[in-house]
């Protein structure tokens, strides 16, 4: 039996977070109990969720370039997700966001870089036109 093919589409991201004892004072200085970097955003999430689960996942999302672009490639190279990367040839850069986590209660507060402004390419409105032929038919699932 094959595994199962899903389509995610949306944002790429760069995500940092930090958990923190409590969140911050402003206008103080803090230090994290701990650390973690890793790509993020809703659809390359679903994504890792469902190849770690041994599905083949695809997706459609801007990654383009800039100082984190390498370690989101990196990743999902590494678990064999497929991308058509809707920035390639643009000056978009993958985004940077960071979330601070208070250990305390499990809230999160997260902060976004401002919206890019680099206008992204339109894909053809047909799968064959957009998607590279190895990819095949389009999946059965698509989120």
């Amino acid at each position: 039996m094959s595994s199962p093919r899903v389509l995610f589409v949306g944002r790429t991201t760069l995500d940092v977070l930090y958990w923190l004892d409590h969140l911050p004072a402003e206008d103080t200085k803090a230090y994290a109990r701990q650390f973690h970097a890793a790509p993020g955003g809703p659809a390359l999430n679903a994504a890792v969720t469902h190849a770690l689960l041994g599905g083949e996942s695809m997706l459609i999302s801007a990654v383009g370039g800039g100082s984190w672009a390498a370690a989101v490639r990196d990743e999902l190279a590494r678990l064999g997700i497929r991308l058509l990367d809707l920035a390639a040839g643009t000056d978009y850069e993958a985004p940077l966001c960071t979330a601070w986590v208070n250990a305390a209660n499990s809230s999160r507060t997260v902060v976004n870089p401002p919206l890019s402004t680099i206008a992204l390419p339109l894909l053809p409105a047909s799968w064959s036109e957009a998607i590279p032929s190895d990819w095949g038919t389009v999946p059965p699932v698509v989120l």
